[in-house]
């Protein structure tokens, strides 16, 4: 979202709080906390995220298991918080 104010781009907290994955093409996909919508790239991997988060009500469980069952089922990646990187000038979150 564009601040007028500081006339720059400021994170959305709920994208930078919830759970990164990235693809073997490097498209990142945020699983927000507490919403049903994931925020990444139009496609079969977005649809069967979307479908999961659904079908916890928006609350994934933050665990290894999730992690490993993505990337098996999807050939995700997860991204640890630490490599979670906003770019104020352009809006793009990067990992």
């Amino acid at each position: 979202m564009f601040d007028n104010e500081l006339g720059c781009y400021v994170p959305a907290e709920w994208l930078e709080n919830g759970m990164w994955f990235v693809d073997d093409e490097s498209h990142l996909y945020i699983v927000p906390d507490g919403v049903a919508e994931i925020e990444g790239p139009d496609g079969p991997i977005s649809d069967a995220l979307n479908a999961l988060c659904r079908e916890h009500g928006g609350d994934l469980p933050r665990d290894s298991e999730l992690c490993d069952l993505l990337a098996l089922e999807h050939g995700l990646m997860y991204v640890p918080e630490c490599l979670h990187r906003f770019d104020h000038i352009s809006g793009y979150y990067h990992a």
